[in-house]
Order: structure tokens, then sequence, then C-alpha cells
């Protein structure tokens, strides 16, 4: 192998980047795109804003907060823990029926919980973001199959700028419907609405290319994971970050009720940190293909720590929109940057397994935290004791990310033996007759010799 001429290399990345294979190749590349963006909007859209109809359940049920914050408990536990079946479904049905699965058990879910009787029958919502999550683990694991990493990074961030969006969606449907029809026939809108986004959502999936040599190189299965030094720092953060962050949505209408806030001040609230995560969310998609996405998402949380601290203290509408804002900025890399820090952690192959034990170790933080700051809120009258001890949460996951920057990132193999390792990939595809995959190994290289710079030399 030989390096190629930079003028004839610069004339043929300028032929395949405009030729009618690249054009269909970035289409599909937007399909998949759109399909995370739906799983966002509807799936961290509505874990996000759901603590919107906590004061509205808690005038029907006469449950004390502790009671009720178990409702916000379940349903994010059950976000976090959808991943399992998923992952065991995704080697037997594929990413698109899974997909679809998940959307439906949420549609279904919801339609159900809308007839609850009593408190205790709302706690299956449980099964509606089980069902988010499914959605959401495999569209988002789908990106990095099908791209370079930087495209995939910027890609995984401009997506789930729906979850900022999903908030502000959802926060004010939930500002109409409830007052109009009750949070009953509302429950029922939002189940239509979720059959009809996932239906949408699935038709944009697209089959992963097989693995390429360099992807199924080294360590990998959940023993690595668990075992993995960086790993388990990794996961660690996860769960004390994931903690008191999701903490604090699911408790602030409530916390920001106690303070005197109306509901349509609160819907308000939630459209401000929707708002601000758009722009941070972008943002932290281009600093990430520049930069190590594992060194943005880590210092993010030492600056989302100090959010919580200010939701914590909140007393009038203006200090929560700015608390929600501080959110919606600062956020944006922990949740735009997640899979390409696991990415950069653990490698293409085991991002379904990372993103599997990350979600879990976090459903066994976040379940007991938003009912403590109940229990809390009951004893003191105020969510403020609750909150602090969720920011303090969330600057022990960041001290726990550095640990894993510090460690330095997993060897990786010799940059030109990775590109021998791939060309050796489609010169033994082609032999054995398979032809070119549009999608598959030769689609990444020659995507990666179309974006290279023409003063760098490419051995092929």
């Amino acid at each position: 192998m030989h390096g190629s001429n930079p003028a004839s290399e610069k004339t043929d990345s300028f032929a395949w980047a405009n030729s009618r294979t690249y054009r269909m190749i970035k289409a599909a590349w937007f399909g998949l795109g759109v399909s995370q963006f739906v799983a966002c909007f509807t799936g961290l859209g509505t874990v996000y804003s759901f603590g919107y109809w906590v004061p509205p359940l808690l005038d029907e049920f006469g449950g004390n907060n502790a009671q009720t914050q178990v409702i916000m408990a379940v349903f994010q536990c059950g976000f976090f823990l959808g991943g399992i079946p998923a992952k065991i479904m995704l080697h037997r049905w594929g990413f698109r029926a899974v997909y679809l699965a998940g959307g439906a058990t949420a549609s279904v879910t919801f339609f159900c919980v809308s007839f609850a009787p009593t408190l205790w029958s709302v706690y299956f919502i449980f099964f509606a973001s089980a069902g988010m999550q499914a959605s959401w683990m495999v569209s988002g694991s789908l990106i990095p199959r099908h791209m370079p990493t930087k495209v995939a990074t910027r890609l995984a961030a401009f997506s789930v700028t729906g979850s900022g969006i999903g908030t502000m969606a959802w926060a004010n449907i939930s500002r109409a419907l409830l007052p109009a029809i009750g949070w009953r026939a509302s429950f029922r809108v939002m189940s239509l609405c979720f059959a009809v986004l996932y239906a949408f959502g699935a038709v944009w999936m697209k089959a992963p290319p097989p693995f390429t040599k360099q992807e199924s190189q080294g360590p990998s299965g959940y023993k690595y994971l668990l075992t993995d030094s960086r790993c388990r720092f990794m996961f660690a953060s996860m769960s004390l970050a994931g903690a008191g962050y999701m903490m604090t949505f699911a408790v602030q209408g409530a916390h920001a009720k106690i303070q005197g806030l109306s509901m349509d001040e609160i819907a308000t609230c939630y459209t401000m940190f929707g708002l601000f995560s758009l722009f941070s969310r972008i943002g932290a998609g281009i600093l990430g293909s520049r930069v190590n996405p594992l060194h943005v998402w880590a210092g993010a949380k030492f600056f989302l720590a100090v959010s919580v601290c200010f939701m914590a203290w909140a007393k009038n509408f203006w200090m929560f929109a700015v608390a929600n804002a501080l959110l919606g900025i600062f956020s944006g890399p922990m949740i735009a940057l997640m899979v390409p820090a696991l990415q950069t952690l653990v490698g293409t192959r085991q991002i379904p397994e990372a993103l599997v034990v990350g979600f879990v170790v976090q459903a066994f933080s976040t379940l007991p935290a938003p009912a403590l700051a109940g229990w809390i809120a009951d004893m003191m009258g105020s969510y403020t004791v609750g909150l602090m001890f969720g920011a303090v949460s969330v600057l022990a996951g960041a001290a726990c990310v550095m640990v894993v920057v510090l460690k330095g990132p997993r060897e990786e193999l010799p940059a030109e033996q990775s590109k021998e390792m791939e060309a050796d990939a489609v010169k033994s595809e082609n032999s054995a007759g398979a032809g070119v995959d549009l999608e598959g190994q030769s689609t990444k290289i020659m995507i990666a010799i179309a974006e290279t710079p023409t003063n760098t030399t490419v051995s092929l």
C-alpha cells in the first residue's frame, strides 16, 4: 500500500462526494437521525415534562408527596431498565421491530393507565417508559454503525434536540389539555400521538452493516464492561449524576407548586428548559466532533451540579425559569454525547451492552431518589434539601468521570494498521462475490476519504 497523489486524491474525493451513491447514503443518514429524533421527542421529552402531571395526580388521589413521587420514580426507573428486554429482542427481531415494539408498549400503557382507579394503578406507567427506552436505545446505537465517528457525533447531537423540542411540546400540550379534558383523557390523546410518532420513526430505520475487522477486535461482553476499571467509574458516574439530574425533573413540578407557581408558570419553566437545551445539544455535537466527546461530557457535569443547586433554592417564577435554562444549557453534552462518549471508551460493537449496563445502574439510583425527596418534603415542607442531595450526587458523578478522563482512553490499533484492516475487509468481501455494500465497510472508507483534508495522504 502506498500513499496516493494529493491532487488525484482531491479529484477523486470531489467526485465521490458529488456522486449519486453518496447522496443516497446521506439521505439514509438523515433517516436514521429522524428515527432517533422521534425517539428523543417522544421518550425523553415525556420523561422530562412528566413532572407536570404530579400535582393533578396528587389532587385526585390524595397521596402525600412521597407516595405521589413514586410515580415519577417508577416512570424513570422503567426508562432505565427498558434496555434489558430491548437488547434481548434485538438479536431476534432486529432494530425496526424493537423500535416499534417499544413505541407500542408506551402507547398501550398510557391508554391503560388513563383508567387507573387508584394511585397504585398509576405505577404501571413503568412499562410505558420501558418501551420508550427500548426505542431510544436501538435508534441511538444504530447511528454509529452506519457512519464515521465524527459524522455520527454531529448527527446524534442534532437528533437529541428532539428531547428539548419534545419537552416544550409536551409541556404546552399538557397545559392545553389538562384544563380542557382532564388528565385521563389527556393520557389517551398522548397514547394516540405516541402510536403515530413511533410508527413514523420506524419507517426510517436501516439495518446496520456488518462490523469491520477493526471493530471486531478487542475485549467484549458484559464481563469486560463490569471488570474494566474505566468502565466501572463511567457507570458509577452515570448512576450518581443520573439520580440527581432526573430527580430534578421528577420533583420540580411539586417544588414549584409549593413555592406558589401556577400550572401555567410551571409549564413555561419546562419550556425554558426545552428551548435552551436545543442550542446546547447542537453546540455539544459540534464541539464533540472536534475534541474528545468524553472530555466535553465530563466537564459539563460540574456545571450541571450548579444548575441543580440553583433549582433547589428557587423561590419564584423567574428563579425557576433561570434554573431550567441552566439545566438546558449544561445537560446538552450529558445527553447529546452519551453514546459518542461510550463509543470512545468501549468501541462501536459494545455500545448496546454499555447502554444497558449504564441505564441499569441508573435505575437503582433513580428509583429511590424522587421518593426520598418527597419524604423529606413531607418532613420539612420543602424540596430544597432533597434537591441539594441531588446536586451533591451530580457532583460526585462528575468526579467519577474525571477519573476516567485521567486514566486515558483504551488502547487502539495504530492508524495505518486500522486502515489496512478495513481495506482487507473490503477485499475479502469482494473476492467472496458479495459485491460492494453501500452501507458497509467500503462506504465508511470512501466517506472517510471524501471528508479527509486535501493536504493529507490516505493509504489505500
